[in-house]
């Protein structure tokens, strides 16, 4: 009796049920550089290898923030060119800039160095 119950509720076929924890390693991936994904080149849980393309960033967003700092750049560096013409126009090398002192040596002759009672070269 045991044996027909046995036949009867066991599945036939070449598959076998079996339970258990399936084990395997999980990479957290992320990009260098923030942007906008056109392209997403594997599905969740796709084996991937070192080189593999995962993903592809929008390039005119790229382009565009590479842009916008090359031109930071230029303006930073017109300013800094400017900045030098006039302290040589002026013969002065820190126009506008503090000294140690604290003040600008060209414009407050205490800040050079004299003190209170001291004569003023």
């Amino acid at each position: 009796m045991a044996l027909i119950i046995y036949l009867t509720t066991t599945p036939h076929g070449s598959t076998i049920p079996l339970t258990g924890i399936v084990t395997g390693n999980d990479v957290i991936v992320s990009p260098q550089v923030a942007g906008r994904m056109i392209q997403l080149s594997v599905d969740e849980g796709s084996e991937v290898h070192k080189g593999d393309l995962i993903a592809e960033l929008d390039p005119a967003e790229l382009m565009a923030t590479r842009d916008s700092a090359a031109a930071n750049i230029r303006a930073l560096q017109a300013k800094v060119t400017l900045r030098a013409k006039h302290a040589k126009l002026d013969g002065r090398s820190n126009r506008g800039f503090p000294t140690p002192g604290g003040g600008d040596s060209n414009r407050n002759p205490r800040a050079a160095g004299a003190g209170p009672g001291q004569p003023v070269a």
